[in-house]
């Protein structure tokens, strides 16, 4: 794929389990294969499919548009979960996730121009309608290229700041270091069993979980480079993957093993939130996925909300009084590239 140069906005016609299907699993007769740069779901989750530069298959025939001819070739496809009912809805925190997606891609890629984020209903040769059931296209494209949202907050996801992490820094807040540096620190480093490829995927997974639900994705790999070793202690490898100590006390076999390493960063990450932000105060995406983390480990009452910061950490996830400080530390260090 060519670097891309629009954006086209899709809804699937389904939902999480079938979407996922469709779009990861390639179809028995090629033709009708299907893909998607980018999966965004009802409540909020980015899932990156198919990176950049490979190509997807999202937008099938489509005519002549804005200079345009092929727009999977140029444009990057980004699928909203949605059955296109009127009794489907968008979700508030879908539309802001969309929202910042497209803002983070429209930055990174250098797309300056508002008609280049299209639907679609757009482009298609095939009678396609998508994305439709009253998608507030008109405030997404203008919210995408404003030159500052009106609802940016330290707790919305942005591209990278450029301030250094000490323990004061906040846990929900924007990224301050890129899904590349954090990849490019862990592989240079022992990792055990996993390959580099493995690794990026973890990377990738944090930074798409924690993306969603506000936090800096950065705080939470170097918390889990500090919690395994590099992702090279026995917890932390096959079978049990467990990425942050969940459940772990030093006695034997005392921890919990997770199945796979989505399921683990969202343990992860949303027992991390849970730290963060004290109970009624969070987001839908933030309790969905709290909910989901809590449901394999409880966390005292005592401990919901008592680290918007960094240093909150010290003494109640762990009992190392310099806990917060070495994960400051991972995390200037990625920042860095060292």
């Amino acid at each position: 794929m060519r670097t891309p140069i629009g954006l086209v906005l899709h809804h699937t016609g389904g939902s999480f389990a079938g979407d996922l299907a469709t779009l990861t699993k390639p179809a028995k007769n090629p033709a009708n294969s299907v893909s998607s740069n980018d999966y965004i779901t009802k409540d909020g989750r980015i899932f990156e499919l198919c990176e950049y530069p490979k190509r997807a298959w999202h937008a099938g025939t489509t005519k002549a548009l804005h200079g345009l001819k092929d727009w999977n070739a140029h444009g990057w496809g980004i699928e909203i979960e949605n059955r296109g009912r009127s009794s489907d809805p968008y979700p508030r925190v879908q539309i802001e996730a969309v929202v910042w997606r497209c803002r983070e891609r429209r930055r990174r890629f250098g797309i300056t121009d508002p008609k280049m984020l299209t639907r679609h209903r757009d482009l298609s040769l095939e009678g396609k309608n998508d994305p439709w059931n009253n998608f507030p296209y008109d405030e997404v494209r203008r919210r995408v290229f404003a030159a500052q949202d009106p609802t940016d907050s330290p707790s919305t996801p942005h591209t990278p700041t450029g301030e250094n992490v000490t323990v004061s820094s906040l846990i929900v807040a924007r990224p301050r270091a890129e899904q590349r540096q954090a990849a490019r620190f862990l592989a240079a480093r022992p990792h055990g069993s996993y390959s580099d490829a493995a690794v990026r995927h973890i990377v990738r997974l944090y930074y798409a979980e924690a993306s969603a639900v506000g936090a800096d994705p950065l705080l939470a790999v170097a918390q889990m480079f500090l919690e395994t070793g590099g992702l090279s202690s026995t917890w932390s490898q096959p079978p049990r993957r467990n990425p942050a100590g969940i459940g772990v006390t030093g006695e034997t076999g005392k921890g919990i093993s997770f199945p796979n390493w989505r399921v683990a960063v969202r343990a992860h990450v949303g027992r991390l939130v849970a730290y963060a932000v004290r109970e009624r105060d969070e987001t839908p995406a933030q309790e969905a996925l709290i909910d989901e983390a809590l449901a394999w480990r409880p966390l005292p009452d005592a401990y919901r909300g008592v680290a918007p910061r960094l240093r909150g950490l010290a003494g109640t996830w762990a009992a190392d009084r310099e806990y917060a400080q070495k994960i400051a530390r991972i995390a200037n260090e990625i920042r860095s590239g060292g």
